[in-house]
């Protein structure tokens, strides 16, 4: 299509040439709906930009929450709800459970790795039962309502074995303390006269007593002193019985040693001479004993006429009709002994009284010299 204009004056006429497009007879969407269609492409690459990602952290979420089961055995400890009581754990004896587990996957992976995580301890069970009560404990209940549990919404399906326990209530006695029935010669106590225990009440229907031992203050100067001694609780018997084993557990409560005040008396003394023969035995660096490559000659391999002083009882260990007591003595060798230019030749070695191994409070009295050889055994004529 042509466009024509006038102007004053002759009249003039200029011809413009339509757009390609016009001429073609195409449409041209006007200029403002071009700018709306640009406006809602741009939008729309805006929301893309925003909800495209939320979606995936949506995805990523509802994979983490998707609920799974799994199994782990775990360590347990079962505890008093209250300090007025003891529970004891009776079965199983190894104090091992398989727990069921049901709950979202990320909280049931963290639970998993916390409840078997050595350096946080057994996985402690509370028991509410009040003595006195022995039976079964539920517990698939207990754990799934314990804080451990909700806060991860993880939940116990199933616990394997049948966990069993006894709960008694807590008491404390004042137990005598003495020295130990076989070192009344070497020290007595002076104070205290009883130790605290606490443990359940059937801990305490025997009779009980704490023994010290006092064997560290054996051949010590007579007189009164203070020292920690290493105590044990037992049962008490009668004076002609041996002692019992100690008794120990986690239920009982008493202090491995104890801070005391002795007397250590001044004591008869006898001397005696053992008319067996004890026997001898060498000690030596044990990187010496590789590859069997030294021979060692010893002239005597036991020691007669051992004479030792000491208390009565003491020495009638070694010496009287019921002597039961394993006297020995002890040749220590040092790398020194070893060097080069003394293999093959004979040494000697003066034994201490230290060197023997004799009851608390016996003293040897005539330490004996030991002569031996070192060969070494490639050296050897064939």
């Amino acid at each position: 299509m042509s466009a024509m204009s006038f102007q004053n004056g002759p009249l003039s006429m200029r011809v413009e040439e339509a757009p390609e497009a016009a001429q073609q007879g195409e449409p041209r969407p006007p200029r403002g709906e071009r700018a709306t269609r640009r406006s809602r492409f741009l939008q729309g690459l805006k929301t893309f930009l925003w909800v495209a990602p939320l979606t995936v952290l949506l995805w990523v979420y509802a994979e983490k929450e998707m609920e799974k089961q799994g199994d782990v055995r775990v360590q347990v400890e079962v505890v008093p709800a209250s300090g007025d009581r003891i529970v004891t754990l009776i079965s199983p004896t190894n104090g091992e459970l398989r727990l069921e587990l049901k709950g979202p996957s990320a909280s049931l992976d963290a639970l998993r790795s916390e409840i078997t995580d050595p350096r946080k301890g057994p996985l402690k069970i509370v028991i509410n039962e009040p003595p006195p009560y022995e039976g079964n404990i539920s517990v698939e209940d207990r754990l799934s309502r314990s804080d451990q549990f909700t806060n991860k919404a993880v939940v116990v399906k199933r616990a394997e074995p049948v966990l069993r326990v006894k709960v008694e209530a807590k008491s404390r006695r004042d137990v005598p303390l003495l020295v130990r029935p076989d070192q009344r010669t070497i020290a007595s106590i002076i104070e205290p006269k009883t130790v605290s225990v606490e443990g359940p009440e059937s801990q305490f229907y025997a009779p009980l007593v704490v023994y010290a031992d006092v064997s560290e203050l054996a051949n010590k100067d007579p007189g009164e002193r203070d020292a920690d001694v290493p105590v044990g609780l037992y049962e008490m018997r009668a004076a002609d019985q041996p002692m019992g084993p100690a008794i120990s557990g986690l239920n009982v409560t008493l202090p491995a040693r104890k801070r005391v005040k002795l007397e250590v008396p001044k004591l008869r003394v006898i001397e005696e001479t053992i008319t067996k023969s004890i026997p001898l035995y060498v000690h030596m660096p044990a990187s010496k004993l590789d590859a069997d490559k030294y021979r060692i000659d010893l002239p005597r391999v036991t020691l007669p006429a051992v004479k030792v002083s000491g208390p009565p009882e003491m020495v009638a260990k070694l010496t009287g009709p019921t002597a039961d007591f394993n006297a020995a003595a002890f040749l220590t060798l040092t790398l020194d002994d070893f060097k080069s230019d003394l293999l093959g030749q004979k040494q000697s070695r003066a034994l201490k009284p230290e060197d023997y191994q004799m009851p608390p409070g016996v003293k040897v009295l005539n330490p004996d010299t030991i002569e031996f050889t070192i060969s070494d055994k490639a050296r050897e004529p064939g």
